[in-house]
């Protein structure tokens, strides 16, 4: 199962992504991204056993390297450009919301760890569309159902509480 895919104006996330910095000389400067590090749209498809692969397709096609968080978990970088290309998650999650929750902190863990600007606003970027754009929340939420409507969780799929 794929979704049709969600476009983006990129002009828009362009002028939505930018920062204020202060150079090593004290000038503020402000730091937005190129075009090249707006995605232009997302799609949504059903990976092997319960897992669901959110694919950013961007004006260039870069190679992918793997940010493995967990095994229900993989975030797909640029090689060169660390910006987001994808990420992978199961959905043993009781909701939406929870799933969305864990791939939000995991984005702020590699938000830690960005050495560039462009990827700091990137990982922004992708982080305020996957949690905030009600579109997005909705298909992500349609196709977790979807999926498990197709193959129902098992108690062995469900994620260990805290204990």
């Amino acid at each position: 199962m794929t979704t049709e895919p969600i476009v983006f104006d990129p002009n828009q996330l362009q002028s939505t992504s930018t920062t204020s910095v202060t150079s090593s000389s004290g000038v503020p400067v402000r730091l937005s991204l190129s075009a090249l590090d707006v995605p232009r749209s997302l799609t949504i498809t059903r990976e092997r056993g319960n897992l669901l692969r959110i694919q950013f397709k961007y004006v260039d096609d870069e190679q992918a390297t793997e940010h493995r968080a967990d095994e229900s978990l993989v975030t797909f970088v640029g090689k060169n450009s660390g910006k987001v290309l994808g990420i992978l998650f199961g959905i043993s999650f009781a909701t939406a919301q929870q799933a969305l929750q864990r791939v939000s902190k995991e984005l702020d863990r590699e938000l830690e760890g960005a050495t560039k600007d462009n990827q700091r606003l990137n990982y922004k970027l992708i982080k305020k569309l996957l949690t905030e754009d009600p579109q997005i929340t909705e298909e992500i939420a349609r196709s977790i159902v979807a999926a498990r409507a197709s193959n129902p969780i098992t108690e062995e799929d469900k994620p260990e509480q805290p204990g």
